[in-house]
């Protein structure tokens, strides 16, 4: 089935409706930004996705990985 295949992205502000609307799988897209990953911003970040994904089955979600300003520490 094409729909399970299908993930939206956080990024958009109606994900949950339009996930539910269309059955589809959510994507977490708070870590493509690196600066998320770091100090501070990194507990509010896994906050906010953990809330997201409550309630989610495992194979509902995906993490979109970093993809701009890696660096190393």
């Amino acid at each position: 089935m094409m729909k399970r295949k299908i993930y939206i992205a956080t990024i958009c502000d109606d994900f949950r409706a339009a996930a539910a609307e269309y059955g589809c799988g959510i994507e977490l897209d708070q870590f493509c930004m690196a600066a998320n990953m770091y100090g501070e911003e990194r507990r509010r970040t896994d906050m906010e996705i953990r809330s997201i994904a409550d309630g989610i089955s495992p194979e509902g979600v995906i993490l979109h990985a970093p993809f701009n300003e890696l660096f190393a520490r």
